[in-house]
């Protein structure tokens, strides 16, 4: 009878282990979304310690991050390898990032492409995007164009923007698939209507060239002058050599265009009723931890130019909930959020000039955005401004001064 009563009260202990657990993990998300994260260590590390997959998983975030601990790669790879060899995707794509580039682990390609092929296989489209580059370039598995577009077609069917250029590239030289300058025109043209610089630029030369089009210099000048606003020197010059041989009227055109040029918004606007729907739930979703749930709201409506739901993404990828942590990534959103007048995407574009996350260390810029968010009412970004104000020079502060007088939202 006692061994009877024992094992009822084991299975009682058991049946209680995974609400406390939940809750245990909700604690920890509430904690880490009020920037506490020494409360989000302490909720989380118990359960990672028990072999709880995401809690392994934000374990890694944190000491990948230094937040609510010291930064450490080391013991951040060491909780994604714990997860990863769950089957946690998110882990496993981040993993795959540390080995690639030799963080907290000898870097390792043949690694990482082990680590990008398990997570590409659940769908994840960073991974399968790295995968197919890996690929392409004979990294870490031996060069293989066909298998490179196999994984890039993956990414880019689910809207990838990165995987949908590089698809697109493979196409314009004939590399692992039939050379087809119509078909990578296609992939560009979605890539680049989501503002991916490098598609846009592609699309001036696909334009300027004649290639599968009927040559447009208009069309090229228009996509050249889209992808140098958003820094992209090649363009640039591409855009400036073309304009050479163009008359006034043709420019002036160009010009029309790229100043008219942007994603229908019409429908996705907050007043909307079904994008104020999804963007709702897909907050409740990011409020629950359900990143999946939540980047499957966010990512349409950002695409099309929500500008909290790109504000939001970008958050997700800062911190690497429910995609790889993109720096990068995380800057092209805040900026087209910044654009629209956005005062929590301005503040942000600040703190990531001024830390250099993402972009390269330029207080001149972050003292720009965080001038534009104070002039919102952000008290935040004031105060950052008056702080990063102390070390600048006349000259910096000058120079920020004028940028902020010339900027306009787009």
């Amino acid at each position: 009878m006692k061994y009877v009563l024992r094992a009822a009260l084991v299975s009682l202990a058991l049946s209680l282990a995974a609400p406390v657990a939940a809750a245990d993990m909700a604690a920890g998300r509430e904690a880490y979304q009020r920037e506490d994260y020494a409360a989000a260590f302490s909720e989380w590390r118990p359960l990672a310690e028990r072999g709880n997959a995401e809690a392994q998983t934000n374990l890694g975030v944190l000491h990948y991050q230094g937040q609510g601990v010291a930064r450490d790669r080391v013991e951040a790879a060491k909780w994604y390898l714990k997860a990863a060899s769950q089957g946690h995707a998110q882990a496993q794509t981040n993993l795959g990032v540390m080995y690639y580039h030799g963080q907290g682990v000898a870097q390792d390609y043949g690694e990482a492409a082990k680590w990008f092929r398990n997570a590409a296989k659940q769908g994840i489209t960073f991974a399968q995007t790295r995968l197919g580059f890996m690929y392409a370039e004979g990294r870490g598995v031996s060069g293989d164009a066909a298998t490179a577009a196999t994984w890039y077609r993956r990414a880019a069917d689910q809207g990838h923007a990165q995987a949908q250029t590089d698809l697109g590239n493979l196409y314009l030289q004939g590399r692992g698939v039939a050379e087809d300058p119509g078909e990578a025109l296609a992939w560009y043209r979605q890539a680049a209507e989501q503002g991916r610089a490098g598609a846009q630029a592609m699309l001036g030369i696909i334009y300027a060239n004649g290639l599968g089009v009927t040559e447009d210099y208009i069309q090229a000048h228009m996509w050249w002058s889209l992808a140098a606003s958003q820094g992209h020197d090649g363009a640039r010059k591409n855009r400036d050599i073309v304009a050479g041989v163009m008359t006034s009227a043709e420019i002036g055109e160009a010009q029309k265009l790229a100043r008219d040029w942007g994603p229908d918004t019409a429908k996705i606007r907050v007043a909307s009723a079904s994008a104020a729907e999804d963007f709702a739930v897909g907050l409740e979703a990011y409020k629950n931890g359900d990143y999946a749930a939540a980047l499957g709201k966010f990512q349409p409506l950002a695409e099309q130019g929500h500008a909290e739901a790109q504000f939001n993404l970008g958050l997700m990828y800062v911190n690497g909930q429910g995609v790889t942590q993109d720096h990068s990534e995380a800057v092209e959103w805040y900026r087209k959020a910044a654009q629209q007048e956005f005062a929590g995407a301005q503040y942000n574009l600040g703190l990531m000039y001024d830390l250099g996350h993402g972009v390269e260390q330029d207080f001149v810029l972050a003292h720009v955005w965080w001038t534009l968010s104070a002039r919102k009412g952000h008290s935040g970004a004031a105060k950052n401004r008056g702080i990063v104000e102390g070390g600048m020079s006349d000259l910096q502060l000058a120079q920020a001064q004028k940028l902020v007088r010339e900027w306009k939202s787009k």
